[in-house]
């Protein structure tokens, strides 16, 4: 991933609204964005208009990002709250009673370009990942897709170290068996 490093020159020309460097900034940023919303909620459609309200809010607060910090936390952060807003709202809890797991639109794998069987394990993972829960989805996802720090992921979920340490660990083992009792299923694979 091509990640951007920004001084403290451009973070202030971000906070006073440089329209260059402000649609650098978006721009580097939209793509995690999306793939990390994506994964979270497993619907593309719903994903696009967290994605544009969680761009909205960013540009309406960007003037408080902190010049000296990487602003990764702030971002994630932002769009943390966005994603816990649309559970929050009505909408999302009328569909969720409604909709089936047949109408819910699978998240392409990220794997697309690897040989087969690396598209076949992207598939379980992204599998796997999206039966987590919401808040143990979102620490494996902001934790090992954005290679936040636990700091940064506490922060952006508004809970502490420790918390997002456990939440990861948990996650990572629920993943671990998920994917061991797939590949047991699996034809074709060796039981270990």
């Amino acid at each position: 991933m091509n990640r951007i490093s920004w001084s403290s020159e451009h973070l202030e020309r971000i906070r006073a609204r440089d329209p260059e460097v402000l649609n650098t900034f978006f721009e580097a940023y939209f793509e995690r964005v999306y793939g990390y919303v994506c994964r979270l909620v497993g619907d593309v459609h719903i994903a696009e208009d967290i994605t544009q309200a969680a761009f909205l809010k960013m540009h309406r607060a960007v003037h408080t990002v902190d010049p000296v910090r990487d602003p990764s936390p702030w971002v994630f952060a932002v769009v943390a709250n966005t994603v816990r807003d649309h559970w929050r709202s009505r909408d999302h809890r009328r569909k969720a009673h409604t909709r089936t797991l047949d109408g819910v639109e699978p998240v392409q794998p990220f794997t697309a370009h690897h040989d087969q069987e690396a598209r076949d394990t992207g598939r379980l993972l992204e599998k796997a990942l999206g039966a987590l829960s919401g808040s143990l989805r979102a620490v494996v996802l902001l934790r090992d897709y954005e290679d936040l720090s636990y700091d940064a992921v506490a922060g952006a979920l508004g809970i502490t170290e420790a918390a997002a340490r456990k939440r990861h660990s948990r996650a990572l083992l629920e993943l671990k068996k998920a994917l061991e009792s797939t590949e047991a299923l699996t034809p074709g694979r060796p039981n270990p």
